[in-house]
């Protein structure tokens, strides 16, 4: 007897895992478009907010993206006039500007929204869980695609 294809799918990690991240997407999404960001937009922002002084190289390895795709988010978010880019020889710097102070609280209160929606759905407790255990499989693959 052959399985199903949702058979496949519904003990598939890879499957889960990607479905699971575009619903939550989805809800994201229409969360911050109130503000005109996309989600990867507003951590980005909030990461040099709570670091300072930030490289494109270590912007790019907090939030676990290529580097191209760090350096064509900076360049919309300078052209949205939210971040300042300091070239120093063949260091550059990303700073934030002040325009970021006035969309700060605007950006906390979608990621509250977003939080609320999906335990909703989830429940808190498993909602909890979820991250929990999928932040941790998420650092095991990082530390084993690092070496």
């Amino acid at each position: 007897m052959t399985k199903k294809l949702n058979e496949y799918f519904d003990c598939c990690l890879f499957f889960s895992t990607n479905s699971l991240a575009r619903n939550i997407n989805r809800i994201s999404e229409n969360e911050f478009w109130l503000i005109w960001l996309s989600s990867s937009y507003a951590f980005l922002l909030m990461l040099v907010n709570e670091r300072g002084t930030l490289s494109t190289w270590e912007i790019s390895k907090a939030m676990n993206m290529d580097s191209s795709t760090i350096t064509r988010f900076i360049d919309k978010l300078i052209l949205q006039g939210f971040l300042n880019k300091e070239t120093e020889g063949r260091k550059t710097k990303i700073t934030l500007t002040k325009k970021w102070e006035k969309i700060q609280t605007d950006i906390q209160k979608a990621w509250m929204r977003v939080f609320q929606k999906y335990k909703e759905v989830l429940w808190e407790e498993l909602s909890d869980a979820l991250t929990k255990n999928t932040s941790l499989a998420n650092a095991k693959f990082t530390n084993l695609n690092s070496k």
